[in-house]
């Protein structure tokens, strides 16, 4: 069964949840197995909006570079910049893993290597689900 590893930053993750939400049914119904994260420990749902709340003695680099190491799919939702989902990215790009990055527009990626954008399909907020479906089937 292969992974995938979906990587969300904790402050964009009120705009980005209900994309999250998405792509992990999505790679489901793929028979993918989603890899472990900072959302099984740390998101708890009150008034229908999540809410992070840091787990104790949880190093969440450490489960970051492990999941990006073993997944067979990296997913990089990028509503803003955010440091740590752009750290990541860098890990992955440096591992010359090949990875989905859905955001707004190629502003919220400034800064990145180049030389590297061969390994990266980038999709937008507005028409990801139909071009996920298209690379998947």
């Amino acid at each position: 069964m292969k992974t995938v590893y979906i990587i969300s930053s904790i402050k964009n993750l009120n705009y980005e949840y209900e994309h999250l939400r998405w792509l992990r049914l999505f790679f489901l119904n793929y028979d993918y197995r989603i890899s472990e994260d900072w959302i099984n420990h740390s998101l708890n749902i009150r008034n229908n909006r999540p809410h992070f709340k840091a787990a104790p003695n949880f190093d969440y680099m450490k489960v970051a570079t492990q999941a990006v190491n073993e997944s067979d799919a990296l997913v990089f939702l990028l509503s803003k910049p955010s440091t740590f989902t752009l750290t990541i990215l860098r890990y992955a790009l440096y591992l010359e893993k090949e990875v989905i990055v859905i955001s707004s527009g190629p502003s919220v990626m400034q800064g990145l290597e180049k030389g590297k954008e061969s390994l990266i399909t980038s999709l937008r907020f507005s028409d990801y689900q139909k071009r996920m479906k298209e690379l998947y089937e």
